[in-house]
Order: structure tokens, then sequence, then C-alpha cells
């Protein structure tokens, strides 16, 4: 396969990934089921994602890092804290919303009650 091709169909891949995890987050910590919602963190998480990497990418040429030789101690030292943070992150993006809707429900509970 061209490597043109390759790129932008391991990036859609990804995002229905990212939309797909994010859905099924979304129906645990919120109980909410919306695709709307679930596609808007998703892209949050490709965001983030592609924040990181260039991070990681220009503070690496600028420190001129020696880069681990071995592909999996690379991942293990640099990209798993990265995606524990990212994830760590939409997580808590995640809550927060959560939070938000259950203060609102709390508030029009209240309004109800004489």
């Amino acid at each position: 396969m061209d490597e043109s091709v390759v790129y932008p169909v391991y990036i859609v891949v990804k995002y229905v990934a990212y939309c797909l995890w994010s859905y099924y987050g979304l129906k645990r910590l919120r109980n909410q089921s919306g695709f709307g919602a679930a596609v808007g963190f998703g892209s949050a998480r490709l965001g983030l994602g592609m924040l990181f990497g260039i991070g990681v990418f220009f503070v690496g040429a600028m420190l001129h890092l020696n880069v681990p030789a071995h592909p999996w101690t690379l991942y293990l030292s640099i990209y798993a804290p990265l995606r524990y943070i990212e994830w760590t992150i939409l997580a808590a993006l995640m809550i927060a919303g959560a939070d938000a809707g259950r203060r609102a429900a709390d508030v029009a509970a209240r309004s109800l009650i004489p």
C-alpha cells in the first residue's frame, strides 16, 4: 500500500477507536450514550495526542536526547507516561462534565421541592 494512503487510514482508524472508547467512557462515567459527545471527546483525545506528540518531537530535537535503541524501551520510557497523562486528562474532562450535570440535576430537583 502506498505511504500516502497509509497515514490517513491510520489516523482515521485511531480516531474511530478514540470515539468508540469515549462512547464507552461516557456510558460508564456519565450514564450517557450519545455519539455526538463521544465524537467530541474522541476529537479532544486525538488533539491531545497530536499536541503531546509535537511537543515530544520539539523537546527531543532541542535537547538532542539520545533515543533508546530498542523500540520497547523508547515506548515505555517516553510514550507510555505521555499516554497515561493524555487519558487522565480525557477522563478528568469526562468526570468534570458528569459532576456539572449532577449539579444541574440537583439544582433542578431542589427547585421542585416546595
